[in-house]
């Protein structure tokens, strides 16, 4: 049993730093770094952060595309209601 539960702990601790690289490169991405500052940054290798980057910047391309969407849905509806 105390395997388990320092295996348990290990993973946990894994999983946390896990997290915290991610929401480091995900702050780094919004001031606009590239995958190799934030590396150096993070004093991590490229390969560990590249996946982590692409993730981050799909996301981040997929919320300016609903950002925008719904900025265009409210000019149609702004015009639909003009009367010229």
């Amino acid at each position: 049993m105390i395997c388990k539960a320092g295996r348990s702990e290990n993973e946990g601790r894994e999983l946390g730093e896990r997290q915290k690289i991610i929401s480091l490169v995900v702050k780094k991405l919004q001031k606009d770094k590239s995958v190799a500052e934030i590396a150096d940054d993070l004093e991590e290798k490229e390969e560990v952060i590249a996946p982590i980057y692409e993730a981050a910047l799909s996301m981040k391309r997929i919320m300016m595309l609903r950002k925008s969407m719904s900025f265009l849905r409210k000019i149609r509806s702004w015009h639909s209601n003009c009367r010229y």
